[in-house]
């Protein structure tokens, strides 16, 4: 998946400015920058919700040009804050499927919400209406519909922000199994630096509606180029194979 020069302006004001990145199979995108850079705006161009300039296409083919109502095959997203619904955990879930179905569910669908109930630790829920469970695991729900809809990029607007740091984990790393064993492309906006390290492979980091760094993580988390993205002083510290970020406060 490639965005080549994408720019979308917002009346008067550019929202973007020349965004270019791309997301290989098998790969996590974390984007990264404070509230009000643009990232969400950003996963609405990707998703065709708004239409900016610029070039958005997988495996060649221009995304834009797709019919709304059959990008479901090619994209699923996450909303940072999800319609609530009067459906159970696993007709939510089954909701994912509806791509593939003609007229009713079939063993086959069955057997896959099935799975990924197991998977996302949701099978004690399965015929608990979901306007019942907190936070945390209607997130877990809507990311396994999101799965279901085996789509070849996955979108996630900070996909942790409502969990505790045990359940981030958890979800982040089941994430990041799928990613793999299916072979698909995942973009993440997410906020912790610590987690996003650890759990995305390349990263996009936006100030302003602009591009301040793409690559990988290798490179990136400098503090130099941390400290610009969220103009604060930060310490940064390498601990065997990771690094641990945070403010760098006065005692």
């Amino acid at each position: 998946m490639k965005i080549k020069n994408l720019s979308y302006k917002h009346r008067q004001d550019f929202s973007l400015k020349n965004i270019s990145f791309q997301v290989k199979r098998g790969e996590i995108l974390g984007i990264l920058g404070s509230n009000g850079s643009g990232k969400t705006t950003l996963i609405k161009n990707i998703l065709g919700v708004l239409r900016g300039e610029g070039d958005i296409t997988l495996n060649g083919s221009n995304i834009q040009s797709i019919p709304l109502n059959k990008r479901k095959n090619i994209l699923s997203y996450v909303p940072q804050e999800s319609q609530v619904n009067n459906l159970t955990v696993f007709d939510t879930i089954m909701l994912g499927r509806i791509p593939y179905m003609r007229y009713k569910q079939n063993e086959k669908n069955i057997k896959i919400v099935d799975e990924l109930l197991v998977r996302f630790n949701l099978n004690h829920f399965k015929n608990r209406k979901i306007n019942f469970l907190s936070g945390g695991e209607k997130q877990r729900c809507y990311i396994a519909r999101a799965i279901a809809q085996n789509s070849e990029v996955l979108i996630l607007d900070e996909p942790t922000s409502s969990l505790d740091i045990a359940n981030a984990i958890n979800i982040l790393s089941i994430i990041k199994e799928i990613v793999k064993e299916k072979n698909i492309r995942c973009i993440i906006i997410i906020h912790d630096l610590n987690l996003a390290y650890n759990f995305c492979n390349t990263f996009l980091f936006l100030k302003n509606g602009e591009q301040i760094y793409f690559g990988s993580k290798d490179n990136c988390f400098k503090k130099e180029i941390i400290d610009n993205l969220y103009n604060i002083d930060m310490n940064i510290y390498k601990i065997k194979d990771t690094f641990l970020v945070g403010p760098k406060i006065e005692t």
